[in-house]
């Protein structure tokens, strides 16, 4: 396939931008300037990339993830999530 590699990027002859492995890092607003030679633009695209959780459950501070656990809790406690990468 010809066209253009740099580091993760790939764009092909077609214009098609792709990376071949998608990271949260990657996520933000890319800009396409394109020039024909007849007509040119700029367009402006929002990515957003969405992972799945490791683990793909909550984990709660005092239980063992290989047991079941119940957490209860009244309407005035408040809850705390904390994201790690």
């Amino acid at each position: 396939m010809a066209g253009f590699q740099y580091r993760e990027y790939q764009l092909d002859d077609a214009g098609s931008l792709s990376l071949q492995s998608a990271l949260v890092e990657h996520e933000g607003s890319y800009t396409c300037i394109y020039d024909d030679g007849i007509d040119g633009g700029a367009l402006l695209y929002d990515v957003f990339v969405i992972v799945d959780p490791v683990p793909a459950f909550p984990v709660i501070e005092g239980c063992n993830h290989q047991q079941y656990c119940v957490l209860e809790k009244q309407i005035q406690d408040v809850l705390t999530a904390l994201y790690q990468e």
